[in-house]
């Protein structure tokens, strides 16, 4: 799944979601599955702490 450009993560995961967005912007998603994957991890950890 697609981060959406104008999604507002968490701050616990901004780094991550940035290095995710500017990854997919320069090489496309299929590249930056890794990165993707752990901002999803990011925020269901959050989200299920909460």
């Amino acid at each position: 799944m697609p981060i959406p450009e104008s999604y507002c993560p968490p701050a616990a995961c901004l780094l991550i979601a940035e290095d995710a967005l500017s990854c997919v912007r320069e090489k496309g998603e299929p590249s930056c599955g890794d990165l993707v994957e752990a901002f999803q991890v990011c925020v269901k950890t959050l989200s299920e702490g909460s």
